[in-house]
């Protein structure tokens, strides 16, 4: 259930225990589970989160509303004409929380950047947008090679 794992990422990585003087977040003994390293997992994750943020805004329906419309793979509308706007950010900022969240889960940075590609294409993220992410991944681990 991809919602109940999201609510367990956001708890692992808002609460923590003392170590002496420093904290341990519980996201810490998480990161080798196996869903993170489970390509499938993520775009999931993505659909639901737009999911949610389009139900909290009650937008649920209107990018639908427009027959012109197409359909993304990660089960949304991401490009429409005019008024869909609201939808590019919401998937642009749900994006870049997925992207960071996999780089704290000890997701590789290969795969990542794979994410980053593939989603991107698949919802004709602009080459602008595709960079800021690639140069978050690349930044949080240096040494890597770009995709």
């Amino acid at each position: 259930d991809v919602d109940a794992i999201l609510v367990a990422m956001m708890l692992a990585q808002s609460f923590y225990r003392r170590r002496g003087e420093t904290r341990e977040y519980l996201k810490v003994p998480l990161q080798v589970h196996p869903v993170w390293a489970d390509a499938a997992f993520w775009p999931d994750a993505l659909d639901a989160l737009i999911g949610r943020q389009k139900a909290s805004t009650g937008d649920d329906e209107a990018a639908n509303d427009d027959a012109g419309c197409a359909s993304a793979v990660l089960g949304a509308t991401f490009y429409c004409g005019p008024g869909q706007e609201a939808e590019r950010l919401a998937r642009w900022s749900q994006l870049g929380g997925v992207v960071h969240a996999m780089l704290e889960f000890g997701v590789a940075p290969d795969a990542v950047l794979t994410f980053v590609d593939d989603t991107c294409k698949a919802h004709r993220v602009d080459d602008g947008q595709r960079k800021t992410l690639v140069d978050h991944v690349m930044a949080q681990r240096p040494g890597i090679s770009e995709a």
